[in-house]
């Protein structure tokens, strides 16, 4: 599945459609969070915060997904079973459409080992649109904040326009 995470990860999100025309920026971009419980004995709490790119934090939304979290405060706490997984909303609810940010995950027992990923869906074409196909779908792990400089490679193949998105957790 993936290294296991402990302790707090993030994730961006981000609900802003890349289409090029005005009716495609509009669209929705369906992001889910996963999380993955990988102790194989017991149930894990997971504290799920979201915050706009401004640093602000982004009231949790009762429409999570799941019946497995709870709103507290601001953000959400997710029961996981054993070897279980979660998928709740991940930012186009709330915040909603057009909207960039980040996602805290923190697993309540520093111990428990995790793995979670944020799924990105859009359609900027209307001919699929029209079809109800997706134009692309991503998958971006969570991440530990790093404190070194990485090297990305950047293509642009068939007329495809590339973007970076960068965090600072």
């Amino acid at each position: 599945l993936a290294i296991a995470s402990k302790g707090t990860s993030y994730l961006p999100f981000n609900t802003i459609n890349p289409g090029l025309d005005a009716e495609g920026r509009e669209g929705l971009v369906p992001n889910w969070l996963t999380i993955v419980n990988l102790d194989e004995s017991k149930d894990q709490l997971f504290r799920v915060q979201k915050f706009y790119a401004s640093g602000r934090p982004v009231v949790a939304s009762n429409l999570v997904g799941t019946v497995f979290c709870n709103v507290e405060g601001l953000g959400l706490t997710c029961r996981v079973p054993p070897l279980g997984r979660i998928d709740i909303e991940g930012g186009h609810v709330s915040p909603g459409v057009g909207n960039t940010g980040l996602i805290e995950v923190s697993a309540l027992s520093e111990d428990a080992p995790y793995a979670a990923f944020l799924t990105r869906y859009a359609i900027v074409d209307a001919e699929l649109k029209e079809r109800n196909k997706y134009s692309y779908a991503l998958a971006i792990p969570a991440e530990r904040p790093l404190a070194t400089e990485i090297v990305v490679p950047v293509s642009k193949r068939e007329e495809a326009d590339p973007w970076l998105e960068l965090n600072n957790p």
